[in-house]
């Protein structure tokens, strides 16, 4: 599973799967933050719960530019 182009190093060696993988993940886990935040604010509205939301999706965001880095850099790669 593991690639590297020095057969020496293989500590700093990450195969691109398993970036993808790990990124998949974050935006699963900010997704589900994403929609408790919603929800939590659609039951009880005010700032502190807004602020949430608008917190958990800019972390959304981010975890999707992350996957989306993953991919095209695995794309690259192969």
């Amino acid at each position: 599973r593991r690639h590297t182009r020095s057969l020496c190093d293989w500590s700093s060696d990450v195969c691109s799967s398993d970036l993808i993988k790990t990124a998949k993940s974050a935006v699963k886990a900010a997704n589900t933050a994403y929609n408790k935040a919603v929800a939590t604010n659609t039951a009880t509205p005010n700032d502190a719960n807004a602020a949430a939301v608008t917190t958990a999706k800019a972390a959304l965001d981010a975890a999707n530019a992350n996957l989306a880095a993953a991919i095209a850099a695995a794309e690259k790669a192969h």
